[in-house]
C-alpha cells in the first residue's frame, strides 16, 4: 500500500487522477471556485502593487515610469474615479479616464520640476470582499516624503475604500479608490536639525 502511494506520488498525472476520480462534481466545483477566488484575491494584491509602485516611479522620476495614461489603462476601469479625504474634508476628486489622466500628468509635472522630493508609499492589511466580478477592499497605508528644497520630510497615513471591477478577460482594476488620509505629520529635515 505505501509503495503504491510512493508511486502514485512519483508520478504526478496519476496522482491527480487517482486523487480527484473519487471526488464528487459538487466537490470539484467548490474547489474550482475557491481557486478562482483566490486568483482574484492575488489579482487585486497584484493590483494594488502596480498602484503603489505606479506612484512611486512618477513621483520620484524614475526611468521606464509609465506615462499617465499608461497608469490609467492599467489600473482604472474607463469610468474610474479618485477621491481624497483629509482628516474626513473631500479635498480631491477625479472622474473618468480624461481627468485621471488630467491628475497623474499634473503630478509627474510638479515632480520634474522639483528633483530634490522623494516619496514611497506602502499599504498593508487588506481586506478584500469579492462578489462575482465586482469587490471592495479597505486597506491601509503609509506614505514617507522628503523634499530637501523645503528641509522637511513627513508622513501620510490612512486607509484605501476601493471597488473593483473584473473585465471580461479576467483582469481587475479600480472603478473607485478613495484615500482616507488620517494624518499628516511633517519634520525637519536632518540638514536643518543640524
Amino acid at each position: 500500500m505505501i509503495i503504491s502511494m510512493i508511486k502514485n506520488q512519483l508520478q504526478p498525472d496519476k496522482f491527480i487522477r487517482n486523487r480527484f476520480s473519487t471526488q464528487t462534481p459538487k466537490t470539484l466545483e467548490r474547489q474550482q471556485m475557491l481557486i478562482r477566488h483566490q486568483a482574484s484575491i492575488r489579482s487585486i494584491m497584484a493590483l494594488q502593487t502596480r498602484y503603489m509602485t505606479h506612484w512611486d516611479q512618477m513621483l520620484n522620476r524614475e526611468v521606464g515610469r509609465p506615462s499617465a495614461t499608461t497608469m490609467v489603462q492599467d489600473l482604472f476601469t474607463p469610468d474610474g474615479q479618485w477621491i481624497a479625504y483629509i482628516e474626513g474634508d473631500r479635498v480631491k476628486e477625479h472622474y473618468g479616464k480624461v481627468k485621471l489622466i488630467a491628475l497623474f500628468e499634473s503630478l509627474a509635472k510638479q515632480t520634474t520640476e522639483n528633483e530634490s522630493s522623494y516619496v514611497k508609499h506602502f499599504s498593508m492589511n487588506p481586506q478584500i470582499e469579492i462578489t462575482g466580478d465586482t469587490a471592495t477592499k479597505r486597506e491601509s497605508f503609509v506614505v514617507f516624503n522628503s523634499d530637501d528644497n523645503k528641509n522637511e520630510s513627513g508622513w501620510l497615513i490612512g486607509y484605501y475604500m476601493d471597488e473593483l471591477k473584473q473585465d471580461m478577460g479576467g483582469e481587475w482594476r479600480f472603478k473607485s479608490k478613495i484615500a482616507m488620509v488620517e494624518n499628516i505629520s511633517n519634520w525637519p529635515s536632518k540638514r536643518q536639525a543640524s
